[in-house]
C-alpha cells in the first residue's frame, strides 16, 4: 500500500457560512486520494446547493441529501458508504490542515496496519486560538488503545473530539463500529471511548491536523436543554456498563474518575437536583470508584443529598473564583 485512499465523512446541517472553508480544506490536501463524503442532513439554508455544486466541480465528492436525522446517523451512512483505508470525520464548520492526508500517509506507510492515529487539535474562539496535544509515550513509536488511554488520562491530555483521531476501515468493519443513532449530542465521546478500548494499535502524530472551530450556537455552545441532558447522561450510563468490565485495574479507575468528572459537570451545569429530574438521574449511578479524594467526597454528598451536593459545590465554585480573583489583583 503506497498511496492510501481516505474517506472524508463531512455531516451538514446549516452551515452555509462555514461550508465551503471546510470543503475546499479538504479538496486542496496535497496528498489527492481520497473521496469526500457529504451528508447534507436536512438543511434548511443554503447547504444543499453548495454541497451539489462541490459534486459537479470534483469526482471525488459524492452527495447524500436525507431527512434531519442527527450527526450519529449522517456519520453511519457514510461509513456504510466509504472505500477508502481510513476514515477521517470533519465537522462541516471545521477545517483541515491542507498537509494532514499527506503527514497520515507517510506515517501510516511506516508504521502498517495501524488501527488508529491520533493527531493534535487548533481550538479557534473568535478571533483567539489555543491547542489540543496529545501527550507523546516515550520510546513507543505504537501502542495499545489501553496505554494510550492510560498516558494521556494521566497527563490531562485525553480529548474526545472525533475529528482528532483517524480510523482504519477494517478495524470500524471487523467491529461492526457505528455511532450509536438517536445521540445528537455526546456521541464524540461515546464512539472514541468504544474505539480506543478496543484498538491493539494506536500511534501518535504530532502535527496539528484539525482546526475546530468554536461558534456561538452550535451544538457545543448551546445551551443545555433536555434533549443534551439525556443524550449526555445515556452516553455515561453505556460507557459506565463498559468501563466496569475493564480487567485493567489501572485504566479502569482513571476512566471511572473521568466519568464522574462529566456526571458531575452535566449535573450542575444542567440542575439536575430538580424535581423533573428525578427519573433521569439516579443515586445508583455513582456507584463508581474514582481516585482522587475530591471525587470521592463530591460521590458521597451526592449520594447523601443530591440538592445538598448542588449548592455545597456551586457555592465553593464561586468562593474558589473570588480567591483567584483577589490573588491575581493582589499580584
Amino acid at each position: 500500500m503506497s498511496n492510501i485512499k481516505f474517506s472524508i465523512i463531512i455531516p451538514i446541517y446549516n452551515t452555509e457560512a462555514y461550508l465551503a472553508r471546510c470543503i475546499d480544506s479538504v479538496l486542496g490536501q496535497s496528498h489527492t486520494n481520497l473521496e469526500v463524503i457529504l451528508i447534507n442532513d436536512g438543511s434548511e439554508d443554503g447547504s444543499p446547493r453548495i454541497c451539489d455544486e462541490y459534486a459537479k466541480k470534483d469526482s471525488r465528492v459524492s452527495v447524500i441529501h436525507k431527512e434531519n436525522g442527527g450527526v450519529s446517523i449522517a456519520r453511519n451512512i457514510g461509513l456504510q458508504k466509504a472505500i477508502g483505508d481510513y476514515v477521517m470525520f470533519v465537522d462541516s464548520d471545521d477545517f483541515i490542515d491542507e498537509k494532514s492526508c499527506e503527514s497520515f500517509n507517510r506515517l501510516i506507510l511506516s508504521v502498517p496496519d495501524v488501527e488508529v492515529v491520533a493527531s493534535n487539535t487548533k481550538m479557534i474562539v473568535n478571533d483567539s486560538f489555543y491547542y489540543l496535544k496529545n501527550s507523546v509515550i516515550n520510546g513507543k513509536s505504537v501502542v495499545s488503545g489501553y496505554e494510550y488511554l492510560k498516558e494521556q488520562l494521566i497527563n490531562g491530555k485525553l480529548t474526545t473530539n472525533i475529528g482528532d483521531k483517524i480510523y482504519k476501515r477494517s478495524f470500524i468493519n471487523d467491529n461492526v463500529f457505528f455511532f450509536k443513532e438517536g445521540l445528537r449530542h455526546a456521541e464524540d465521546e461515546h464512539w472514541c471511548m468504544r474505539a480506543l478500548l478496543l484498538a491493539k494499535k494506536v500511534i501518535i502524530l504530532d502535527f496539528v491536523h484539525y482546526n475546530y472551530v468554536v461558534r456561538h450556537g452550535s451544538a457545543t455552545q448551546s445551551d443545555f436543554q433536555q434533549e443534551h441532558i439525556t443524550d449526555m447522561i445515556d452516553a455515561y450510563k453505556d460507557l459506565e456498563s463498559i468501563y466496569c468490565d475493564i480487567h485493567d485495574a489501572e485504566l479502569k479507575e482513571l476512566l471511572l474518575n473521568k466519568l464522574v468528572n462529566n456526571f458531575f459537570y452535566v449535573f450542575n451545569k444542567g440542575k439536575l437536583y430538580k424535581r423533573e429530574y428525578r427519573e433521569l438521574v439516579s443515586r445508583e449511578f455513582c456507584n463508581l470508584k474514582p481516585s482522587t479524594l475530591r471525587n470521592k467526597l463530591k460521590v458521597l454528598i451526592f449520594k447523601t443529598n443530591k440538592t445538598l451536593f448542588y449548592f455545597v459545590f456551586n457555592f465553593a465554585k464561586v468562593l474558589r473564583a473570588k480567591f483567584v480573583y483577589k490573588v491575581q489583583v493582589k499580584n
